[in-house]
This record gives structure tokens, sequence and C-alpha cells, in this order.
């Protein structure tokens, strides 16, 4: 596994045999990951945009991991 991309305290973009692992950090006072592959639809929107797409989607992970848990790991 070879990571893509890092925000130290944020989120880790790892690549492996073709598919994208985004590990998001969340919470305030207890902290916890929310660990996602990336789907196609964000694949593709990562090849248009690279790293401000995966930071705004980070974001949005950690603002509303509810609303991710179905994709956890």
């Amino acid at each position: 596994m070879n990571i893509v991309l890092k925000k130290r305290m944020e989120y880790i973009l790892y690549e492996d045999k073709g598919r994208y692992l985004l590990s998001v950090i969340c919470g305030t006072v207890g902290m916890f990951e929310i660990n996602i592959y990336l789907n196609q639809e964000e694949l593709e929107q990562l090849k248009k945009d690279g790293e401000p797409f995966i930071k705004a989607l980070a974001e949005r992970i950690r603002y509303s991991p509810k609303n991710y848990v179905n994709r956890c790991l």
C-alpha cells in the first residue's frame, strides 16, 4: 500500500493495486478514523481535480461522518 497524499492529523490517501483508500481523522474530544474506498465517481473527480478534491471530501467526511458509516471498512 502506497501513500499518495497525506495531510497530518487530517487524512491519508492510499493506493493499493489500483484501489484508493481514504483514511480521515474525525471527532473533537474523542478522535476516530473513517476509512473508505473511493467509488468510481470519486476516482474520476480525483483524476480531474487532484488534491483539492481529496481535501474537500475529507472535510465532508469529517463534518458528517454518519453519512459515510455504511462505507466504512
